[in-house]
């Protein structure tokens, strides 16, 4: 029974030994298989952040590429790729990347025993930060507007400073700068308590994960702070040169004594203002008011005068009444801009109508209308003789110089007679004449008539004569009804 038992021990350590050697002498190496993962764990502007998980290996690398690029093999990432930690959780940071641009990163592992594997993982880039803006349309004298948008931006703010007062910095601007709602879209700011008539820089800019945009840089002038000075018309009258094309409107504010001098002028003569709008010479050469005649005159006598501005006329006729309503109204600015004049009127304007539609007037005549009494001039006068004027409107002037048989009239002494009058008889002094302002005209007559009517202290009085101007004969035609100053009643 204990040789049994031996023997079987003995058989046991021979069996154990074969099976030893049989170990060693075994020639295949034992595998060990490389693992590798990639993960992404963070996106900015200009970088993207990965996790390399590696396990089995003995070399790790990794390289990262646009999207649109061809996938590199595993040896040109260890060839051109930067090496990683291996067996581990390997971070990596890929920067100076292009802002919303995707990426692609590629990582291989491999060991001595000839394991290799490779992974990739895409990834993009996060936009860059940015702001559009323009001035708004609502400027004033103290503020100024503008509007803009933010995208992909963290915050944003703005700088406003005096044109060209300093150089600014974008990142000035997110130190120093008030802030903006980061997420706007069309949002209007007003910029306020500003300097009059000023130009102003507003700086913009916007950040994301502490990447500044290129600042936005507008440029606005707050208004000059103006004067405006408002009439309130409520009477009219005008003067109309004798080519009528100018004519000179006097409006009046009762209320406040103040006056504005209207100087207009037409390319065309007119029997009366025509409607139109009037502007400067150098932008209406058709309708155009005088930059030097026209001014504004204030209750305390301050004369304003105007360099540029509109005036709107508008002028309705009546052919039964003769008269025209006229709305006018208009704004007139500074030269310097610092004040305004505005102003509005209806009604009729004294000096304008329609023309007299008189029987038997020689076509083409100048119509003298008389304006106010005629007067009977004294002065040197001889016996018989009567020395009349007339003025119109315009200043023009029609003096009549009659030399009458002294004992018809008792030597002047009496009213004048009735009767007709020439040039031609005698009874009109040649020393008659005619005096016109615009164009000037001063001259004799070539043939005149009078024909004088009475009733009571009231004269009719029609004069027909015909004068030359610049070698051209011309007729005047006068009719006057009413009384004649300094001369006898019977």
């Amino acid at each position: 029974m204990k040789m049994q038992n031996f023997m079987k021990m003995a058989f046991a350590i021979v069996a154990m030994t074969t099976a030893n050697a049989c170990a060693k002498d075994d020639p295949t190496p034992e595998v060990r298989e490389v693992t590798i993962d990639v993960a992404i764990t963070a996106t900015a502007q200009d970088s993207i952040t990965a996790t390399i998980t590696t396990t089995n290996a003995d070399d790790v690398a990794y390289i990262c590429l646009a999207s649109d690029i061809t996938a590199p093999t595993i040896d040109d990432i260890f060839s051109n790729g930067t090496v990683a930690d291996a067996n581990t959780n390997a971070n990596v940071t890929l920067t100076a990347l292009v802002p919303d641009t995707e990426y692609i990163i590629y990582a291989a592992a491999k060991n001595d025993g000839g394991s290799q594997l490779s992974a990739s993982k895409s990834a993009k880039t996060t936009a860059a930060a940015s702001v559009t803006a323009t001035i708004g349309n609502d400027i004033g004298v103290d503020y100024i507007t503008f509007t803009y948008t933010a995208t992909n931006a963290r915050a944003v703010k703005y700088l406003c400073i005096e044109t060209g007062s300093r150089d600014i910095t974008a990142e000035q601007i997110m130190t120093n700068g008030a802030e903006l709602d980061a997420e706007a879209t069309d949002r209007l700011v007003k910029i306020e308590n500003l300097k009059d008539d000023t130009s102003y820089d507003v700086h913009i800019a916007a950040e994301a994960a502490g990447v500044v945009s290129t600042p936005v840089v507008l440029t606005a002038k707050t208004l000059l702070d103006r004067v405006t000075y408002t009439l309130n018309v409520d009477s009219a009258s005008s003067t109309i040169s004798s080519t009528k094309t100018n004519f000179y409107v006097t409006l009046t504010d009762n209320t406040s004594g103040s006056k504005l001098f209207l100087d207009l002028y037409t390319a065309e003569a007119h029997d009366w203002l025509p409607s139109a709008t009037y502007s400067t010479k150098s932008n209406n050469e058709e309708f155009y008011f005088s930059t030097n005649y026209t001014r504004f005159v204030t209750a305390s006598s301050e004369i304003k005068s105007f360099a540029d501005g509109e005036i709107t006329v508008t002028a309705t006729p009546n052919e039964e009444t003769r008269e025209i309503a006229y709305s006018i109204d208009g704004n007139l600015l500074s030269e310097a801009g610092d004040y305004e004049a505005t102003f509005t009127y209806s009604g009729t304007i004294e000096g304008l109508s329609l023309p007299v539609v008189v029987p038997d007037v020689p076509e083409g005549a100048f119509i003298f209308e008389v304006s106010g009494t005629p007067s009977r001039v004294t002065y040197n006068e001889v016996e018989g003789e009567y020395y009349l004027k007339f003025y119109d409107t315009n200043w023009n002037e029609l003096a009549i110089d009659l030399k009458l048989d002294p004992a018809i009239c008792n030597n002047g002494k009496d009213a004048l007679p009735a009767g007709t009058y020439t040039l031609a008889d005698g009874t009109i002094d040649p020393y008659t004449n005619l005096t016109l302002y615009n164009p000037y005209f001063n001259g004799n007559f070539e043939t005149a008539t009078l024909v004088v009517e009475k009733n009571d202290l009231e004269y009719t009085l029609t004069f027909n004569a015909t004068y030359i101007d610049a070698g051209e004969s011309k007729a005047l035609y006068m009719n006057y009804v009413g009384e004649i100053s300094n001369i006898a009643k019977e």
